[in-house]
């Protein structure tokens, strides 16, 4: 058997490679005499690049006896800034997508999108898109209600991110007397200038990868106003940070290098006496060691959060990309699944209340015995949507 798995993994962010490594694990435990074979639909140097064309083609048809697609958010659009982004949607036009073998979402999400809601256009690409797949889930209710939304009516499953299953939280490891240790991984506040231009580096991909429609202003872009709020909590993450540094030891880490996170990194490491983690695994193992190894982590990367939940490590969330249109983020959706939205903050309510770091932080630690169990709500529902999608996939290989 031989599974074709489609997902951003080729990107240097740590959370994309995660994915790839749990679900290729996770699917080996159950099919194993399955192999795997990645493509990526962002451009990479390191991947076999997805393409589908307008007659919905793509290179590796009729290879591979099933498609996994995802986890992660790859459903940005519609409407799509660059067309390599239709191709977790099956490309330009999905009623047409020849591959005869399965295909399914594999906690897929939306990011930030609300715009097909009210395009009629775009409502029908994605119930073309949902049709044609065998099997579909999603890892929030936002996408779900999304879907619902756009007039899906396929079956859509919520289940928890893959990346739940990367481990298990160890032991309680509860702080004695020695001074706490408290870790930074936040992402650049305006990250969808560095995305889309990786994508728009990609000169071929216009060619490659017909769009539908590219004429849409595509809503993830930032103006300048936005840009200057994301300098602005920026900075507020610095100097909150530099005082933070009288309560504990302070460790700066940066996991989303494709998003500009080592500038954020930088910003606070020039204010702040603190030392930065770097990661050097690939596969996520030192970046689980040192959430493990801390006392608390303020992170704002949905996966640095998971990790903390994984290794069982307080955790205090800030958002810099909560969206006042939709109502919801990734990781406030995380953080309400969780149960942890006291420890949950937006960016404009950070800079606009006066909230101390430290004392978010030592609310969060006096939580920690809370973490094992909030990890197995998680856990048991993950291993669960595992076992459901190997069956589809050996039940559709056998028919």
């Amino acid at each position: 058997m031989r599974i074709a798995l489609w997902n951003a993994s080729g990107l240097d962010n740590l959370g994309d490679r995660l994915l790839d490594t749990v679900n290729r694990r996770e699917l080996s435990a159950r099919l194993p005499e399955a192999s795997f074979q990645t493509f990526s639909p962002w451009p990479s140097d390191s991947l076999p690049f997805v393409s589908i064309d307008g007659e919905g083609r793509w290179c590796g048809e009729s290879e591979f006896d099933a498609i996994v697609i995802g986890g992660g958010a790859l459903l940005i659009g519609p409407p799509f800034v660059h067309p390599t982004l239709q191709t977790c949607y099956l490309g330009p036009y999905p009623d047409r997508f020849r591959d005869a073998c399965p295909v399914v979402w594999n906690a897929v999400c939306s990011d930030g999108q609300f715009v097909p809601a009210l395009a009629d256009v775009w409502r029908k690409y994605v119930q073309s898109a949902a049709a044609r797949l065998t099997y579909r889930s999603v890892r929030n209710r936002r996408t779900a209600q999304l879907l619902q939304e756009c007039g899906v009516t396929d079956p859509v499953q919520v289940v928890p991110d893959p990346v739940t299953l990367f481990d298990q939280p160890r032991g309680s490891g509860k702080p004695g007397a020695r001074r706490r240790r408290i870790g930074l991984a936040l992402g650049a506040s305006s990250n969808a200038d560095a995305f889309v231009a990786h994508l728009t580096a990609d000169s071929g991909g216009l060619d490659r990868n017909p769009a539908v429609n590219v004429s849409v202003p595509p809503a993830i872009l930032q103006d300048d106003d936005e840009r200057a709020r994301a300098a602005a909590f920026t900075a507020h993450v610095a100097r909150s940070f530099a005082e933070l540094a009288a309560h504990a030891d302070l460790e700066v880490c940066a996991f989303g290098a494709v998003y500009g996170d080592a500038a954020t990194a930088a910003d606070v490491l020039r204010v702040a006496s603190a030392h930065e983690a770097t990661l050097r695994d690939a596969d996520g193992a030192d970046a689980l060691a040192w959430i493990r190894s801390l006392d608390c982590l303020v992170a704002s990367r949905l996966h640095a959060c998971i990790l903390a939940v994984v290794a069982g490590t307080p955790l205090v969330a800030i958002d810099p990309y909560y969206s006042a249109v939709i109502g919801t983020s990734k990781v406030r959706e995380f953080m309400s699944d969780t149960g942890l939205l006291d420890e949950y903050l937006t960016r404009d309510s950070w800079l606009e209340g006066p909230i101390s770091l430290a004392e978010a932080c030592d609310r969060a630690i006096a939580g920690r015995d809370r973490m094992p169990a909030i990890h197995d709500a998680l856990a048991r529902p993950a291993r669960a949507h595992f076992d459901a999608l190997a069956d589809v996939i050996r039940e559709k290989r056998s028919s």
